[in-house]
């Protein structure tokens, strides 16, 4: 974005600013422990010409501003990662947590390594520890 079109930092007022209910949430040391998705109305605040160069500038404004929660949340935020993939061409991949089987019932001392996932290929479990493969 150039800087002929800025954003106003002011906040949308009174009922139409949703966001203030999480005031205090962000002035925790913490703040927020996950993102926030919101919907806004974005409309034009000012626009101006310069008169000596013609330059024309323009300044946005959040009118109206609703924080998300539960499963509107969710589909916000899906609905965010298919806008910007459309506008982009960038489709964001899929990310699959693929959790290992753990054997909870046998004890450490016990355990060998083929027990356990693969963290350096090339390595295999002899019968005095793991060795190279």
């Amino acid at each position: 974005m150039s800087n002929k079109f800025q954003f106003s930092g002011r906040l949308p007022g009174n009922d139409t600013n949703g966001l203030a209910d999480y005031e205090d949430v962000f002035l925790e040391p913490a703040g927020p422990s996950e993102p926030l998705y919101a919907v806004v109305m974005i409309t034009r605040d000012a626009r101006t010409v310069k008169d000596d160069t013609g330059e024309v500038k323009a300044i946005a404004k959040v009118k109206r501003l609703e924080v998300a929660t539960g499963e509107d949340a969710a589909q916000l935020h899906q609905m965010l990662d298919r806008l910007t993939a459309e506008r982009t061409g960038d489709e964001q991949l899929p990310i699959e947590v693929v959790e290992p089987e753990l054997d909870l019932e046998t004890p450490l001392s016990e355990a060998r390594v083929s027990e356990f996932p693969s963290m350096s290929p090339g390595f295999s479990d002899g019968p005095d520890g793991p060795e190279a493969a």
